[in-house]
């Protein structure tokens, strides 16, 4: 997308003028230093925005609603969230034992979280599609496997690429899995 002329990106991050800087050399990138819980800040990155892309892990309890708030009030309809697989207890043997374990139970509180934020999200009036994704790998495959809510994953590794791809599928149909809460794994041999 980056290479795109059609398409204008605005990235938001902590630091993102040190962290981002070889994106920011491109003339249809814009850069912006900032924290979900800084409205000003938050709000006018926002605003002009077709499409918000959310690549984070909550630890603030006011953090998703934040976002919903600002892109409800600048009118932004369509957002794709990065999130974890497992949060609907949909893991299969053995990855489900070891998914638990790393993250300290699924009662825990980064999966309460987790299940929060995705509640959130499907209950706002913004058109989502949350990715449940598995441990990212820097495999070059940009092949994955969709798997739709409540059914049960086996959690193979999934490449950034195959992530990245379907993003920019996404990004260039947002009708693409509108309203969803889909899992994505790597295929299985």
């Amino acid at each position: 997308m980056i290479n795109d002329p059609d398409v204008t990106l605005t990235l938001f991050a902590h630091n993102a003028q040190e962290r981002l800087r070889e994106y920011g050399k491109h003339d249809n990138v814009q850069l912006v230093d900032g924290d979900f819980l800084d409205k000003d800040v938050r709000d006018k990155a926002m605003n002009g925005q077709d499409m918000v892309v959310l690549a984070y892990m909550p630890k603030k309890d006011l953090e998703a609603q934040t976002i919903v708030d600002a892109m409800e009030k600048a009118s932004v309809k369509r957002c794709v969230i990065t999130g974890a697989f497992g949060i609907f207890d949909e893991l299969e043997e053995p990855m489900r034992s070891k998914q638990e374990k790393l993250a300290h139970g699924y009662d825990g509180p980064l999966y309460k979280q987790l299940k929060k934020d995705a509640k959130l999200f499907d209950e706002s009036s913004v058109d989502d599609t949350y990715l449940r994704m598995p441990w990212l790998n820097d495999d070059d495959t940009e092949k994955l496997e969709v798997v739709p809510k409540g059914t049960m994953m086996h959690g193979a590794g999934v490449s950034r690429k195959a992530v990245a791809k379907l993003i920019a599928e996404i990004v260039a149909d947002p009708s693409k899995f509108a309203n969803a809460n889909i899992g994505l794994q790597g295929m299985q041999d």
